[in-house]
């Protein structure tokens, strides 16, 4: 197990340990709402090839461009305690992911990233939770779909909602935002809004469907965007406590 200890910020500390679901990489979290990973037929969606909007295994699709078959797939399925249904699991850096919704949605398409997103209604959110990610600044894209609907919801982001004003700026207002129809890429202001300068545990509520916007969730993608010099103990290699383990640096 490791302990990062950045060297301007000391206090912050981060523990790595081995866990269930694989990332593909340290720097980015890519998780997939409305989706179980199979096509609308029930066949698998990895390793068939085909457009650069379809989870095949090399294709490359985001923001932040990452392999399909290293998104995270985010089915939501009933849960105890959950109003509506939800997902969570464990990844392989530590964080958790809990998800919860009305349900998965998928528009009867042909597999498009946008096709199929996590549903939400008048009183159940679609709503995401990452903890501890080990991220000590980032950003996040938070990408949204619906097949109806005159606007997207504006998300909550750890307490805070966001949104587009007409020239395109990002405010800080619980304003509707975006184009719905735009279904064919990631489009800032149209269905992909961006949050940079983050800290800590993420909290994301996507909205509801309420007022005309909705709040349909088809994935984000967590970014880390910390550039300073980390240093960290690591136990099991020569000391089984942490006050005569050895210090390595690393950059961020």
């Amino acid at each position: 197990m490791k302990l990062r200890l950045p060297l301007m910020l000391a206090s912050a500390v981060v523990a790595c340990c081995s866990m269930a679901v694989t990332i593909a990489s340290a720097e980015s979290i890519s998780l997939k709402f409305g989706d179980d990973g199979t096509n609308g037929d029930g066949s698998l969606v990895f390793g068939e090839g085909g457009s650069t909007t379809q989870f095949f295994g090399n294709t490359e699709i985001g923001m932040e461009s990452v392999a399909g078959a290293d998104w995270i797939m985010c089915s939501v399925a009933p849960m105890e305690g959950v109003t509506g249904e939800g997902f969570q699991t464990i990844l392989s850096n530590g964080a958790s992911v809990q998800v919860t919704g009305l349900c998965d949605w998928y528009s009867g398409g042909t597999n498009d990233f946008f096709d199929k997103w996590l549903g939400e209604s008048s009183t159940i959110p679609s709503q995401v939770q990452v903890d501890n990610h080990g991220m000590l600044t980032y950003k996040v894209y938070i990408i949204y779909s619906t097949d109806n609907g005159s606007g997207f919801y504006a998300p909550c982001v750890n307490g805070v909602y966001y949104s587009y004003n007409e020239e395109g700026e990002l405010i800080q207002s619980t304003a509707g935002w975006g184009n719905t129809s735009e279904s064919s890429d990631f489009v800032v202001g149209a269905n992909t809004i961006v949050i940079d300068n983050l800290s800590g545990n993420l909290s994301i509520v996507g909205g509801y469907n309420s007022g005309g916007n909705r709040g349909g969730l088809a994935g984000i993608q967590i970014v880390d965007t910390y550039d300073g010099t980390y240093q960290y103990r690591t136990l099991g290699s020569g000391s089984s406590v942490w006050d005569t383990a050895a210090w390595s640096s690393a950059s961020g």
